[in-house]
């Protein structure tokens, strides 16, 4: 691998302690009632980031799993406010792919400080 993209590698793995403290801190929001429709975009948009380069730097499972979370947020956005459940319903709906999307990216921070 080149020295540039070893740098950029480098960089995305330091990112990824920030990218789990917001996520971190986006879900606790949804989870107890405190977040809005607002704060479901912000989540979603994180994941789409997450899912869309996760793999690149090769976290695929990071990828797939944040994907599979950013999915379900995205139809509850598409669904408009008047027909949809509460955000901290959605949470309870949808807890095993935020657990796996969780793990999977503490396992990859864990993995970038080797």
């Amino acid at each position: 691998m080149s020295e540039e993209l070893l740098r950029i590698h480098a960089e995305y793995q330091r990112s990824l302690r920030a990218k789990h403290a917001r996520l971190l801190a986006l879900w606790d929001a949804l989870r107890t009632g405190r977040g809005d429709d607002g704060t479901v975009v912000q989540l979603r948009t994180l994941l789409h980031h997450l899912s869309g380069s996760a793999g690149a730097y090769g976290y695929e499972v990071l990828g797939e799993n944040a994907a599979r979370l950013e999915r379900t947020l995205a139809d509850w956005i598409r669904d408009g406010s008047g027909r949809r459940c509460e955000a901290a319903a959605l949470c309870r709906r949808c807890i095993g792919d935020y657990e796996e999307t969780e793990r999977a990216l503490a396992a990859a921070i864990d993995a970038a400080g080797r």
